[in-house]
């Protein structure tokens, strides 16, 4: 009989997203669109349109920045309103310097 391996119930997860990885999107990245946007992180794809499939408004693309901001030492311009998918994210990100 195989025995069971323990989970650490000390074991504390860094991100929302670590149990259920999303496609080339880093965990921090999904955290602030979950925490952000407020979208199911099934709905995160390189190719999800942040409007009209993710439901965001310019408000939610604000506090998206912001929090990409805090989340990687970067500034975001203000092109953040002009993202369309969550690719213009990774995009912009990079181009900023973040460490992906």
């Amino acid at each position: 009989m195989k025995d069971s391996p323990l989970i650490n119930p000390s074991r504390q997860r860094r991100f929302k997203s670590d149990l259920r990885p999303v496609t080339g999107i880093p965990p921090k990245v999904v955290d602030a669109f979950l925490d952000s946007i407020g979208c199911d992180e099934s709905q995160l794809t390189l190719d999800s349109q942040l409007v009209e499939d993710l439901g965001a408004d310019e408000m939610d693309l604000a506090e998206l920045a912001d929090t990409l901001e805090h989340a990687y030492p970067v500034v975001i311009s203000d092109e953040a309103l002009d993202w369309v998918t969550v690719s213009d994210v990774m995009r912009t990100l990079k181009k900023a310097g973040a460490h992906l």
